[in-house]
């Protein structure tokens, strides 16, 4: 992550709809620990769009996180739909369901 992007995301909130998605929230916790602690990196390094841009190497090294484990993560995350894989010329772009979660810039209260 540059230091441009770790400014803006310091100076942004992320929210989460619990309340509506608790059952989904629960399963993937219970069912896929793995992947449910995949989703907040995701969620931690999405822009304000969100749009995550997977960078497996980066992942990989800084997490040490096993590629198969990645893929298997972002299969069960598109499936049960808090990511869907945008489709364009690079595959290694997603979209956070933004009924679920959402960046929002400036401070709150």
């Amino acid at each position: 992550m540059t230091e441009k992007q770790k400014e803006q995301n310091s100076n942004t909130t992320l929210y989460a709809n619990f309340d509506d998605y608790k059952d989904q929230f629960d399963y993937l916790a219970f069912k896929h620990p793995f992947a449910h602690t995949f989703l907040f990196v995701l969620l931690n390094n999405m822009d304000s769009n969100n749009i995550f841009k997977l960078q497996e190497k980066e992942l990989i090294d800084e997490f040490n996180i096993p590629k198969q484990a990645i893929h298997k993560s972002l299969n069960i995350l598109e499936e049960l739909g808090f990511i869907e894989k945008i489709k364009n010329d690079n595959p290694n772009i997603y979209h956070i369901n933004e009924n679920l979660f959402k960046k929002v810039k400036g401070p709150t209260k």
